[in-house]
C-alpha cells in the first residue's frame, strides 16, 4: 500500500473554501497577503514539518500542493524546509476546483493506494483544541 499525504497551502482553487471570494483575484489576495503568508509557513515550520520529519517510516509521499503564482518568497521558504526530505514534494499547480485536480493529476492514483488528505487548518484547531482541553 502507498500512504500519499496532501497538504493544501494556500492554494487558490476555484471552491472548496469555507470562506467565499467572488473572484479569484479577491481569494488569491486572501491566500497570499504577506502577512497571512509569514504566519502560515510559521506554523507549517513549528508543527506541521516536525510531525512529517519525524515519522520512522518514510514510506510515504507528503505532497505539498501550491498556487503556482505563489509568491517567490513563500516558495523559495517551502523549497528551503522541504529541500532535505525526499519523499516530500512541492507541487504548484494553476487554479482550479480542488477535487478535478486531485482527480486528474497523476500524483493521486485511487485504486489500490490510500489516500490521506492532511487539512492544515484542521490539524491546527485540534492542536489548540488539545492544548486547551476543548
Amino acid at each position: 500500500m502507498q500512504v500519499i499525504g496532501l497538504c493544501r497551502f494556500s492554494y487558490p482553487a476555484l471552491g472548496g473554501f469555507q470562506r467565499e471570494h467572488e473572484t479569484i483575484e479577491q481569494r488569491k489576495a486572501f491566500l497570499y497577503d504577506e502577512a497571512r503568508l509569514k504566519h502560515r509557513l510559521r506554523l507549517f515550520r513549528a508543527f506541521n514539518l516536525p510531525s512529517i520529519l519525524a515519522q520512522t517510516d518514510t514510506d510515504f509521499q507528503y505532497l505539498i500542493l501550491v498556487g503556482n503564482d505563489l509568491p517567490v518568497w513563500a516558495r523559495d521558504q517551502l523549497n528551503d524546509l522541504t529541500k532535505w526530505a525526499d519523499h516530500i514534494k512541492i507541487l504548484p499547480y494553476p487554479s482550479h476546483p480542488h477535487r478535478q485536480i486531485a482527480e486528474k493529476s497523476s500524483w493521486i492514483i485511487w485504486t489500490s493506494h490510500m489516500r490521506i488528505q492532511f487539512s492544515f487548518v484542521w490539524m491546527m484547531m485540534r492542536f489548540i483544541a488539545h492544548s486547551l482541553n476543548v
